[in-house]
């Protein structure tokens, strides 16, 4: 039975391999750009006999850095249907879905996140950061290759060393392997570039980020950060001297973010656990807001501090209202205002108002985690069931991921009259209280004047009495 039970696994096997040998990759073109923070990679590949499906295999070195993933076919780029990705031991397989199309042009973006490695490890105030790019000379797939070519940009001009491998060429921060001819499948040959980068690794470990919606004309959001350099760490002490001399020049230290806020954005704050901090700056730019955050102190590899912005915006740039459904429709992006950075950890929390009933959520293509709790602040009550919040959780970001979140819900008008009404009545039942308190104050005060007036006529006409009988 087991013999049996082999020979059809190893039928089923072969099938597969004479489909996935069916397909060629005639031509393939990667684009590494490597000059930041982050790896973004672009495949143009040209398949020739495809069928309905194509294997996109990453191999270990990328596998558990990929945030970002997009595949897309011909000119127009229409998006390609892609399953979740498979992770089998170093390998991680995404399965695309290709429709009427013989010979396509599959093009496919990716990000990575803490794929640079600094080398070495630890560096003083005055040295240049390096690092580590792994990758491979060839694009690995499960379907032979008949040409391929790789371009590598990097963030300076200064190489330490790269693996060669013939035809080969570098020309200022450019690095180019290939044209290889004829690479058969599954094939590897692993590759180090070593190099200096100075861009600013700045990463959110951490991130809160508030959402308080009211119906009054108001949205309140602020954001909370735990902001790291992860590149090399600093050794040997930090001089403010020496900082200041070489602020003109390029160094792996950070100073500042740029965010972009909507122009409707009023009551900003920003603050750190010391207090407020004033260095910042603010400037239309095309229609938005453009703010320059700068942190209390210069961020060196290994640094990190926490920080606290807040504004707020009108509820009608967020909140629409559809007449047919009689819904309550909000859009709100799940990524912070800040550029160029990424997230580790993220919990983006929604306060609806009180009274909110058929909440649905719409969360865009990803991994994401959603729960439910509630909150009492100001006038909420138990009897009227607080605030639902909305947590929704997640990891590994990029500014580049679609991060649109639409929320609808139900919302009587009458809920508005609730608070008001609640103020009212506790204004009006606290100086109802507090009359009736002064009124029983006031009768046992006349009580009192009307006992001690009548013990003093009582003394004043025994003196007089006694002064009579004295008298005779």
């Amino acid at each position: 039975m087991a013999h049996y039970s082999f020979l059809a696994r190893w039928l089923v096997h072969v099938l597969l391999l004479g489909v996935v040998y069916g397909v060629v990759n005639e031509e393939v073109t990667r684009n590494i750009d490597a000059s930041s923070a982050l790896v973004r990679v672009n495949y143009d590949i040209k398949v020739k006999d495809a069928s309905k499906e194509y294997l996109f295999v990453v191999p270990a070195e990328w596998s558990h850095n990929i945030a970002y993933f997009r595949a897309s076919v011909g000119k127009g780029k229409k998006s390609i249907p892609t399953a979740a990705p498979v992770s089998e031991g170093n390998f991680t397989t995404y399965k695309l879905t290709l429709k009427d199309a013989n010979n396509p042009s599959i093009k496919i973006k990716m990000i990575l996140t803490d794929l640079l490695i600094p080398r070495p490890k630890q560096i003083r105030q005055e040295e240049n950061q390096m690092v580590q790019l792994l990758t491979d000379h060839y694009f690995y797939s499960p379907y032979h290759t008949s040409s391929q070519k790789t371009t590598i940009k990097l963030a300076s001009s200064q190489i330490e060393s790269y693996t060669k491998k013939a035809p080969h060429s570098a020309r200022g921060s450019t690095l180019t392997w290939g044209p290889y001819a004829d690479i058969a499948p599954e094939t590897q040959s692993p590759a180090i570039v070593h190099y200096t980068n100075n861009k600013p690794f700045s990463k959110f470990t951490d991130s809160v980020i508030e959402l308080e919606v009211s119906h009054w004309g108001n949205v309140a959001i602020e954001e909370i950060h735990e902001l790291k350099h992860t590149g090399a760490e600093l050794i040997g002490g930090f001089s403010r001297i020496d900082y200041q001399m070489r602020r003109s020049a390029s160094t792996p230290s950070f100073r500042n973010l740029i965010g972009t806020l909507p122009a409707q954005a009023h009551s900003m704050y920003y603050r750190d656990q010391i207090g407020n901090i004033s260095s910042s700056d603010l400037r239309v730019v095309d229609g938005a807001l453009e703010l320059d955050l700068q942190t209390r102190f210069p961020i060196f590899g290994g640094w990190k501090t926490q920080f606290y912005f807040g504004y707020s915006i009108p509820t009608d740039t967020m909140l629409s209202y559809d007449p047919e459904s009689g819904k309550y429709k909000l859009k709100f992006d799940l990524f912070t205002i800040f550029e160029d950075v990424w997230i580790g950890e993220l919990d983006v929390k929604l306060i609806l108002p009180e009274g909110c009933t058929d909440i649905q959520v719409d969360l865009p293509q990803g991994s994401y985690e959603q729960l439910w709790t509630r909150r009492f602040t100001y006038l909420d009550s138990v009897l009227n069931g607080g605030r639902p919040v909305l947590t929704i959780r997640a990891k590994n970001l990029v500014e580049e991921l679609d991060s649109i979140v639409t929320v609808s819900y139900n919302f009587d008008h009458w809920r508005l009259l609730v608070e008001p009404f609640m103020l009212c009545f506790s204004f009006f039942a606290f100086f109802l209280l507090a009359s009736l308190i002064k009124s029983l104050t006031s009768g046992n005060g006349e009580k009192e004047e009307t006992q001690t007036e009548t013990a003093v006529e009582g003394s004043t006409s025994q003196k007089k009495d006694g002064s009579a009988i004295k008298v005779d």
